[in-house]
């Protein structure tokens, strides 16, 4: 259930990755650089039509398996329409980001390697604390280790490699080297061996033979990055959770309550968009985007003051549940993934 991925984000990542570590370490003619950038700005306009979104690994994906009727995390409708009104403004605000991007390049900017790769990061930031949205508010503490739990019993040690799961196992620096060289280390070795496969009369058992000894020396040494108390977390989440029994508490949204949830009161940074409109120069899109932000914050807000669920020990969310920090992945939402690099700058100034 939680192994599909956006499409999104991997179009994003080739997209991006076109760039050529080289074009950022020497310099380019005036037309060579035109060229290059006329390409990369083609590229991500085409990415804009063709692409198709399946949902966000743990935003919409919640979402779309709750639809389809298949095994799932139950989910009331409120929470199913919430976490996929979530998925779909992060995603369409992404859209928009390729268009700004596009624009961008077609100036022939000096710049366009270092300034592609922070708008990759900051893409990958806006889907990252869209998913902590879900984690943290949208869904319930029980919900929340529910998944988080049967994603790692399904994918065990290829969990470390997510982004998010290394966030739950406060993974250093210094261990996420350790896994990407292991990763490059697995990759080197077994690409001889899927090469020669395609070889007419190639031995497949005995390739396969090959890349099963590689595959089991890449997860031990995936293992051996942990140490010995993130070691015990592993284990223990490496058990097939059962279903939650019990949906949670999550009430629409009245008058009162949007009056009273109001984001400007509580958050500096959607205060400082909010006072600085003008100077922000927002589109449509942008402010329809944080309108509909504001909405799914809201709610958050209010099933994490209104939840009655009680919860034993070992219900414990993974992720803290409180509103403080809610709204802290909310305004990232709005700062990575809905406004510009510069109005980003503007609202931080300002806050």
């Amino acid at each position: 259930m939680l192994r599909l991925l956006a499409t999104a984000v991997i179009v994003t990542v080739c997209t991006l990755q076109s760039v050529v570590p080289g074009y950022a370490e020497e310099p380019l003619t005036d037309a060579a650089r035109a060229k290059r950038t006329q390409e990369l700005s083609a590229g991500l306009r085409l990415t804009q039509k063709f692409i198709f979104h399946t949902g966000y690994l743990f935003i919409g994906d919640l979402a779309h398996t709750h639809r389809s009727g298949k095994p799932r995390l139950p989910l009331t409708d409120n929470q199913e329409q919430t976490i996929a009104s979530l998925d779909r403004l992060i995603f369409l605000a992404q859209l928009e980001t390729f268009s700004r991007d596009a624009d961008y390049l077609e100036g022939n900017p000096r710049d366009f390697a270092v300034y592609l790769e922070r708008s990759k990061t900051r893409q990958s930031q806006a889907i990252h604390h869209g998913q902590l949205m879900t984690l943290t508010g949208l869904l319930s503490p029980t919900q929340t280790r529910y998944s988080l739990q049967h994603y790692i019993a399904v994918r065990k040690w290829h969990a470390l490699y997510v982004d998010l799961i290394q966030e739950l196992f406060e993974l250093t620096t210094t261990q996420k080297r350790q896994l990407q060289q292991a990763q490059t280390n697995y990759n080197k070795s077994t690409k001889p061996l899927f090469l020669g496969s395609m070889r007419p009369k190639a031995d497949q058992r005995d390739i396969q033979a090959g890349i099963d000894l590689y595959k089991e020396e890449f997860r031990r040494a995936s293992r051996a990055v942990l140490t010995p108390s993130q070691n015990t977390k592993y284990d223990a989440l490496l058990i097939q959770p059962k279903l939650p029994q019990v949906l949670p508490s999550t009430p629409p949204l009245s008058n009162d309550d949007q009056q009273r949830l109001a984001l400007e009161s509580r958050s500096p940074i959607f205060r400082s968009i909010r006072q600085q409109q003008k100077q922000l120069n927002l589109s449509m899109k942008q402010q329809d985007f944080l309108q509909q932000l504001t909405q799914v914050t809201q709610r958050g807000l209010l099933w994490i003051e209104t939840s009655e669920t009680q919860e034993t020990e070992q219900d414990l969310p993974l992720f803290s549940h409180s509103q403080a920090a809610f709204l802290k992945h909310a305004e990232q939402v709005a700062l990575q993934g809905i406004l510009s690099e510069q109005q980003a700058q503007l609202v931080l100034d300002a806050s």
